[in-house]
């Protein structure tokens, strides 16, 4: 089926992908320019024309993003300037690292809010990031982002910018769209929208979409399935003094996520490793055949997982915002949400580098000797290696070595996390409107923000090990003595002594925060000023761990795997109780020399609070006055981050041209990482501490070629480097403990340029209706997958391009290719596998960006 759909979509699209549908005439007649004069509402204390704003700011109508149509948030970002993204982790997951700031998380500075808010507020926990439940659908009616700015004023914990997903809204008029989509990777789905009024004062929008299908990269099961509803009724007051709003959203969603997969050659020269899993459309380790893993009985209770649910969402949310005018001078508004959500991570992350299984029984064999003494056959190793689930012998210690053609296993980390939680959030503001303050007006915006979050993270990391081929397979080394007959078992259900892992804390956070911004104009000079000061308040229990042997609650064990040890909680548990303090400011003035120039600049200086994943480091502390210090907030791996930005602006628009231009200088101190090395096969923590400067240039450009025909131009070039940092510690092809520096090198995975080219065409109108023909090429340019810059990520670029159709009656089709060239860039190495040195051995890991795809959508706007 998955060849002939391809067919299919090929002669259907004439190898044209990512496209519009086609646009509406409204959308047709929409000025060339980057929507200066558009009312925008992020950022501001008062809704403003684009052009006096004081923020750095990229918006997208309607008609941009249908041409974009983007299928992840990833892959959104890659059109805002100044936002690096890795949109290789498939539909969620995704990392976005702003302004040359390295990320020790996914989003870690950056937030996603949804008509104003966050669904989640602490957005960034690790693994249960916050496009896993802010999801992109045709229910978006338009998106804002801000890049530094005023980001720390109105979003705690966003110092280098958010983006707002603008939800559809009723009007009195019905209007709708509904399509239904197909790919090459046998996806089924569909969304839908319809607005319009239940009386004269009142009006409804509401939205769904669904989808499944085998993912770019089929790990032998559906890997997407799910989907999300939406809804709003929006009720106006009958004196004409505001609005109350209530809204819903109910998301169930299990998407893939694609990790870094094991490959040979060089990171500049990556290669399928012979028999392994291909560089353009392998697995990544997450396969059918390492499914499933059950513990029963163990310490923590019974352990059944399934990698099937990959990156998992169930989350519901509610709300309502209220505006009420006072008086002609004074805004009263209130916005409130709650939220409850379970999610959880299962996957397959690799902790090592492929190597033969030959050397890996060698090493059993060399811990465990007098046990399996009898394996050694007139002076020759005697073992099989067997598939973990059913027990088959897949291969012996006579044809190892061309097992799968490589003979390779790998160190594969079955991951879980579980995180259940919800949070209540409330914010309230009074904006005063001062006329006649000078020869201006001062707008006044007084606010109050708290948070409530009450939730409960479980983690398990399982060293395991698995097959190197197209649908890896988990794998056990059993040992046998002369006669053929088992000795015993380096490994239980593929689980090998080394690297384990286990969390499990339940926690509450409260944040309250005032800010204030005030913005005063004259007749062409606005200025700004915003403070926030947020109090963060945590505290719970995190249990302590302890190691148990597999035979100790597993009957089924012998005297060798029996004694691999893994970690769970040991019913203890050390309570933790920590506050925060944060200031953050900025100033910004805007000059408009007329309606198609004006510049701006902005300096601002902001934080990120600590979260639940540095509250789990007091399991690791050894005295108690360790312990008391992480009570009284003085220990430094759980300190916020702090960040300065200050940027300088240029708007132009004339004629058939458009310019957005931002100079920036970006500086982030005390940024906490945990860097994994790997030591003798097992992943060691490294606490390590960085700080980074960055000068860079962002832009934004719209030509107008001919009326038909505009080109859109998305860049960064920006100069990231490391600063005051100490020598970075390592582990050297010894093992032996050695250090470098690193100051002056490039942050992981951060390029100095990075941008998207766009190109659209409208056709004139024919017979059937209207066509038009939309192209993108993003590209990354070369970055580093380790501090020491020894481990080269080389450019790479994507082009997407797209044919839509559409008549007078509404009715359109969309034919679309991502990545037509197929490209084959490596987004990043393997942050599990040495981040400070990563050197170059013969096989490596690194996370290979999603092959082509065709797809195919028809549709119903009306």
């Amino acid at each position: 089926m998955k060849v002939s759909a391809k067919m299919t979509l090929i002669a259907v699209a004439v190898g044209l992908s990512i496209s519009p549908s086609v646009l509406s005439q409204e959308q047709q007649v929409a000025k060339s320019d980057l929507g200066f004069e558009r009312i925008i509402v992020t950022g501001t204390s008062r809704p403003k024309e684009k052009i006096e704003s004081t923020n750095a700011i990229t918006t997208f109508n309607e008609a941009k993003l249908e041409q974009l149509a983007p299928h992840s948030v990833a892959e959104l970002v890659r059109s805002i300037p100044g936002f690096h993204a890795e949109d290789t982790g498939g539909e969620t997951g995704n990392n976005v690292a702003p302004r040359g700031f390295p990320l020790s998380t996914q989003t870690e500075f950056t937030a996603l809010l949804r008509d104003g808010m966050t669904v989640f507020y602490n957005q960034d926990i690790l693994f249960t990031q916050n496009d896993r439940f802010t999801r992109l659908s045709n229910f978006v009616g338009s998106v804002e982002a801000i890049r530094g700015g005023a980001s720390s004023i109105f979003v705690g914990s966003a110092p280098a910018g958010f983006i707002n997903f603008i939800s559809r809204e009723g009007s009195d008029d019905t209007q709708g769209d509904v399509f239904f989509e197909t790919n090459s990777n046998n996806r089924l789905g569909g969304q839908g929208w319809v607005s319009g009024s239940i009386d004269d004062q009142t009006t409804y929008a509401v939205g769904a979409w669904y989808r499944k299908d085998d993912s770019a990269r089929d790990p032998g099961y559906t890997a997407n399935q799910g989907g999300e509803l939406n809804g709003n009724i929006k009720h106006f007051f009958k004196d004409g003094s505001g609005f109350t709003r209530f809204e819903f959203n109910k998301q169930n969603d299990r998407s893939f996520f694609f990790i870094p997969q094991p490959l040979i050659g060089s990171t500049t020269n990556a290669k399928t490793i012979p028999g392994g899993m291909d560089i353009r459309d392998g697995t990544t380790g997450n396969s059918a055949g390492a499914r499933l893993l059950t513990l029963n009985n163990a310490p923590s209770g019974d352990i059944d997982l399934d990698i099937a649910d990959g990156n998992y969402a169930n989350v519901t949310y509610f709300g309502n915002t209220t505006e009420i005018e006072i008086n002609e001078n004074l805004v009263f508004s209130n916005q409130m949400r709650y939220t409850d959500m379970l999610t959880t991570f299962t996957g397959i992350i690799n902790v090592g580098n492929a190597e033969s299984l030959a050397s890996k029984a060698q090493a059993i064999y060399a811990a465990n000797t007098d046990v399996l003494a009898g394996a050694m056959v007139d002076g020759n190793l005697s073992y099989d290696i067997r598939d973990a689930g059913n027990g088959f012998v897949l291969a012996d210690s006579s044809n190892v070595n061309t097992y799968n053609t490589n003979g390779y296993g790998i160190n594969a980390g079955f991951w879980h996390r579980r995180f259940e939680g919800d949070n209540f959030q409330n914010e309230t503001r009074f904006n005063y409107t001062f006329d006649d303050v000078g020869e201006g007006t001062l707008y006044a915006n007084f606010g109050l923000f708290f948070s409530n979050i009450n939730g409960h993270v479980t983690d398990y990391r399982i060293n395991t090990l698995q097959s190197v081929e197209p649908l890896p397979q988990r794998l056990d080394v059993v040992f046998t003595d002369a006669q053929g007959l088992d000795i015993a078992s380096g490994t239980y259900k593929g689980i090998q002594a080394g690297s384990h892992g286990f969390a499990d804390i339940v926690y509450s956070e409260n944040t309250l925060a005032p800010f204030a911004d005030f913005e005063y104009d004259l007749e062409d000079v606005s200025f700004n000023l915003g403070l926030r000061y947020e109090t963060l308040k945590a505290d719970g229990e995190a249990q302590n761990q302890a190691n148990y042997t597999i035979d100790s609650f597993a009957s089924d064990t012998d005297t060798v795997n029996g004694n691999i040890t893994l970690p769970f909680g040991d019913g203890t548990y050390r309570n933790f109780d920590v506050e925060y303090n944060e200031m953050a400011w900025t100033i910004a003035a805007n000059y408009k020399f007329n309606d198609d120039l004006a510049v701006f600049t902005r300096y601002a200086d902001g934080f990120r609070m600590p979260d639940v994943d540095k509250y789990m480091a007091i399991t690791n502390l050894t005295s108690q006055e360790e312990i008391n210090q992480f009570n009284n907030s003085e220990r430094r791996e759980t300190q916020p981050a702090s960040t300065v930005m200050a940027e300088v602006g240029i708007k132009y628009n004339e004629g058939d041209v458009a310019a957005f231009v931002t100079g920036y200088f970006a500086a982030a101190d005390d940024l906490f990482f945990n860097v994994p090395t790997v030591e003798n096969g097992q992943v060691v923590q490294r606490q390590a501490f960085r700080n980074t400067e960055t000068l860079g240039v962002e832009a934004e450009f719209n030509l107008q070629i001919t009326q038909d025909w505009r080109i859109g131009v998305s860049a960064t070039y920006q100069s990231p480097e490391f600063v005051n940092t100490p020598a970075a510690q390592y582990l050297d092809a010894n093992g032996s403990s050695a250090s470098i520096d690193i100051n002056g090198n490039l942050p992981v995975r951060v390029p100095k340029h990075f941008g998207q080219l766009t190109s659209s065409y409208q056709f004139e109108d024919f017979s059937w209706g209207m066509a038009a023909i939309h192209g993108s090429y993003s590209w990354s340019g070369k970055r580093y997958a380790d501090d020491a810059n020894t481990a080269e990520l080389p450019m790479y670029g994507m082009l997407n391009l797209g044919l839509s159709l559409e008549n007078e009656d509404g009715y359109y089709l969309r034919a679309d290719v991502k990545n037509l060239n197929n490209s084959e860039g490596l987004s990043e190495g393997d942050p599990r596998a040495g981040e400070t040195v990563a050197g170059q051995a013969t096989t490596f890991n690194a996370r290979v960006v999603l092959p082509r795809t065709f797809s195919l959508t028809i549709g119903k706007r009306f």
